[in-house]
């Protein structure tokens, strides 16, 4: 009655299940290992290292060791994943359990063997849409800074192309004032300079530094433009006065502009 009952146990089992001697050779299987594996399990001379990469006979040589290797877990606490080959050839993914027994002459290890190809397909896929997620993230963060960047760089960057062109069109219209060009290249090279210790703030944030904070005077920030100013006023006719007041904060400048 016993042999009967787990001979029913055995053959409808729906996990695969195949027994191994202690030379690795498989002595028994059930229908749904002859499923999973295919008519390779009928060969006599068929050694349990064929069906899954990395086996070790050893580890499961004992009732203590089949125990310990039952209790086997990777970091992430999930039992270990063997690869395996279907009987269509394809690489499946499967979890083993192990027992000893011994029954007649035959002192084996019955391995349970539990197909998981479907979840790891499906971890897999999972992991694939948060590397997809994570790059896409990354691009968005990109296009952030290189928009933040074009942003903060477009004023210096086109304040010096402006010094540059009006020094440029003052040395063709004015020749006699070529006293004014090394002021206004001055001033070009004072834009340049911005944006470069833009870039690199940009880089310091990148790296997650700090970086240093100063005070800027608002007085030497209309100074900056007063040069290209200049140069326009007198190549039209005009002239501008710039001077304190008591009426702004302290740094401040007031400047006012009239025709010549």
């Amino acid at each position: 009655m016993e042999d009967s009952l787990a001979s029913s146990v055995f053959v409808g089992a729906p996990m695969a299940i195949v027994a191994v001697d202690r030379t690795g050779r498989v002595r028994n299987h059930n229908p749904a290992a002859q499923q999973l594996f295919g008519a390779v399990l009928d060969d006599p001379s068929l050694s349990i290292d064929a069906l899954f990469e990395g086996f070790n006979l050893d580890d499961v040589a004992t009732p203590e060791a089949a125990q310990a290797f039952n209790g086997r877990r990777d970091p992430s606490g999930q039992a270990p994943i063997w690869q395996a080959r279907r009987a269509d050839g394809e690489d499946a993914f499967v979890e083993i359990q192990a027992t000893r027994f011994t029954h007649k002459t035959c002192d084996c290890a019955t391995l349970f063997i539990q197909d998981v190809s479907a979840r790891v397909a499906a971890e897999t896929a999972v992991q694939d849409l948060r590397l997809q997620i994570m790059y896409n993230w990354r691009l968005n963060s990109l296009g952030e800074v290189a928009s933040m960047a074009a942003h903060d760089l477009s004023q210096p960057l086109s304040a010096a192309a402006n010094f540059l062109e009006a020094a440029r069109r003052m040395a063709e219209a004015r020749p006699e004032a070529a006293d004014d060009l090394p002021q206004a290249l001055i001033a070009a090279k004072g834009q340049i300079d911005r944006a470069t210790a833009i870039i690199r703030r940009l880089r310091q944030m990148m790296r997650h530094e700090s970086g240093p904070r100063v005070r800027e005077n608002v007085s030497e920030v209309v100074k900056e433009i007063l040069p290209i100013l200049r140069m326009h006023a007198g190549g039209r006719g005009r002239t501008y006065r710039c001077g304190w007041t008591r009426r702004i904060r302290p740094g401040a400048t007031a400047c006012r502009f009239s025709r010549s």
